[in-house]
């Protein structure tokens, strides 16, 4: 038996779950709530990432776990709101092809608010907060002698009557 789709329906004869094979020859699993809105789906990209994709009852993505071509895994969540303009923040967790690890905050504008990162081969982490504008406001780095802490004004220069705070390891 051989088909570029098969689909799985229930026994009123609604389609719950299709496996097919896109027009670029990805393949696909896609699974479909009672009301055969899509709810969540497993594909193979023809660039070679991996996908899944989790939806809420309005068909927005609220969970998305890839791994792209050179093996790069990434978990984005975006949430849910109880105000009335529906905006919604999101997190994602991801360790890009040279293993730097990263998890970013944004805020409903899809502004990054909050970045953590590790640069493994060169020991430095660093922590940035932003504005709402996009524009950082604070700098935490340490390295594997010492830390600082830069804070920045409106206008993005390091305060200036405040000093970097120099952190350091105690040994």
């Amino acid at each position: 038996l051989q088909a570029s789709r098969f689909t799985l329906v229930d026994r009123y004869g609604n389609a719950r779950a299709a496996l097919m094979v896109g027009e670029d020859g990805s393949p696909a699993i896609h699974f479909f709530d009672p009301g055969q809105q899509p709810r969540m789906s497993l594909a193979l990209e023809a660039s070679g990432a991996a996908n899944v994709k989790v939806l809420d009852p309005n068909g927005d993505v609220r969970i998305w776990m890839s791994v792209n071509p050179n093996g790069a895994p990434s978990l984005y969540l975006r949430g849910t709101s109880r105000y009335a303009d529906g905006g919604t923040g999101h997190a994602e967790l991801a360790i890009d092809e040279h293993g730097t690890p990263a998890f970013s905050l944004c805020d409903t504008a899809g502004t990054p608010r909050l970045l953590l990162g590790l640069d493994e081969k060169a020991g430095v982490t660093r922590l940035s907060l932003s504005g709402p504008d996009g524009e950082l406001r604070a700098l935490l780095m340490a390295d594997r002698e010492r830390g600082t802490l830069h804070l920045y004004p409106d206008d993005g220069m390091p305060e200036r009557d405040v000093p970097a705070l120099q952190l350091r390891a105690r040994r």
